[in-house]
């Protein structure tokens, strides 16, 4: 991998590979929960894409050319968009997870 795949290694490496260890550790849970998954990661895109905007124009925060692959899709680039959501899956199915674990339960008993 080139230099220019920082950012997509960091997001392997730190999101993707324990969002795959929680996912097959605890499937059932989570399959049985992902309308609402998915949901926090619509809602996640929605606020967060504006604001990261906002951020980059106002130079809260950069995005060298050297650490993403180039692409860029409504003024941010290609990997902030795969951020801002496996992060949200990531965190959004490690509640779910914890709250099973505790006993309480947002929506529906855990799947028999």
């Amino acid at each position: 991998m080139s230099a220019s795949s920082t950012y997509l290694r960091w997001l392997a490496v730190f999101l993707c590979l324990p969002l795959a260890v929680l996912w097959a550790t605890h499937f059932r849970l989570l399959w049985s929960q992902r309308q609402a998954v998915r949901a926090s990661a619509f809602w996640a895109v929605l606020f967060s894409v504006p604001w990261d905007w906002w951020a980059i124009r106002m130079t809260v925060w950069t995005f060298p050319s050297d650490t993403h692959l180039g692409s860029w899709i409504g003024g941010l680039p290609l990997e902030e968009y795969l951020f801002i959501v496996v992060a949200t899956l990531f965190v959004s199915s490690f509640t779910l997870v914890l709250g099973a674990r505790g006993g309480r339960w947002l929506t529906a008993p855990p799947p028999g």
